[in-house]
C-alpha cells in the first residue's frame, strides 16, 4: 500500500504524543522539553465498521440485491429498519447470509493511522460492536489479520453496551476514534483525552470536542491539542 504522504514522509502522530504530553506538564506547571515520550505506552482505539473499513457502503450496494435502494449519503441514523425499509432482511440474518462483516472494504487511511501509531510505540486496539454476531470474534480477527493488523487486539462487545464498559483496569484511551457519537461522547466522559468522532453521513450536525473527516487528519489535530488543559 503506498503510503499517504510519500515515501519519504512519516506520518506525524509523534505529535500526539507530544500535545498530549505538553498538556499534561502545562496543567501541572512543570517545564516540558518537545518532544516528549510518555511513562508509558500511550493507547489508541479504532472502531472498525465505517471506521476502520467502509461496510456501510458496502451494504447499500448489497441492499441493491434485495430491491431496496438507499444512497449512502442519506443515512441519518443507525436504526436498520427506519434506514432500510420494511423489505430489509433483519439485521442478524443479512451479515450471516452476507460476508460483509469480514469482507469491507478499508479505508486506506484508517489502517495507515493505525499501522503508523504502532510504530511510533503505541499500543493499538479495536473496539467493536460485534458479539451479536456467532463468530464475531473469529470474522474479526481474520479481517485485521488480512489488512496488516495483526498485532492489533480487538476487543467485542454488543450492540446495547456502550463500549465505554470495554475500559478494563482503568486503563481510558488516549486516543479513541469511532463513527457513533455516543461511544465518542461516552468516552470523553470517561477520560479519554482525544475522543474523536470520523464525519459520517449519520454524523453530520453533532457536536464533539474532535472531529476529523479522515483519519490523515490525526496528526494535524494533535498538533491542535496542546493548545487546551488536560480536564482536571
Amino acid at each position: 500500500m503506498k503510503p499517504l504522504f510519500g515515501e519519504d514522509r512519516k506520518f506525524p502522530f509523534n505529535l500526539v504524543a507530544t500535545a498530549l504530553n505538553v498538556a499534561k506538564h502545562d496543567r501541572m506547571n512543570m517545564p516540558c522539553p518537545v518532544p516528549v515520550t510518555f511513562p508509558s505506552r500511550p493507547l489508541a482505539v479504532f472502531d472498525l465498521d465505517d471506521t476502520l473499513n467502509r461496510l456501510t457502503i458496502d451494504v447499500c450496494r448489497e441492499m441493491k440485491k434485495y430491491g431496496v435502494n438507499v444512497d449512502y449519503e442519506d443515512i441519518v441514523d443507525f436504526d436498520w429498519h427506519a434506514t432500510f425499509g420494511p423489505h430489509a432482511p433483519p439485521l442478524e440474518a443479512f451479515f450471516c447470509q452476507n460476508p460483509l462483516l469480514e469482507n469491507a472494504a478499508p479505508n486506506p487511511d484508517g489502517v495507515l493511522a493505525a499501522q503508523q501509531l504502532l510504530a511510533e510505540g503505541w499500543d493499538v486496539e479495536v473496539w467493536t460492536a460485534r458479539a451479536w454476531h456467532p463468530d464475531g470474534e473469529r470474522i474479526t480477527r481474520q479481517w485485521l489479520d488480512r489488512h496488516g493488523l495483526n498485532e492489533v487486539p480487538a476487543r467485542l462487545c454488543d450492540t446495547r453496551h456502550c463500549k465505554s464498559s470495554l475500559i478494563s483496569d482503568g486503563r481510558v484511551p488516549d486516543l479513541y476514534v469511532d463513527d457513533a457519537a455516543h461511544h465518542v461522547l461516552a468516552m470523553a466522559e470517561s477520560g479519554s483525552r482525544m475522543a474523536t468522532l470520523i464525519s459520517r453521513p449519520w454524523n453530520r450536525g453533532i457536536i464533539v470536542p474532535w472531529r476529523v473527516h479522515c483519519l490523515s487528519e490525526l496528526g494535524a489535530m494533535a498538533a491542535m491539542a496542546a493548545e487546551f488543559p488536560e480536564p482536571a
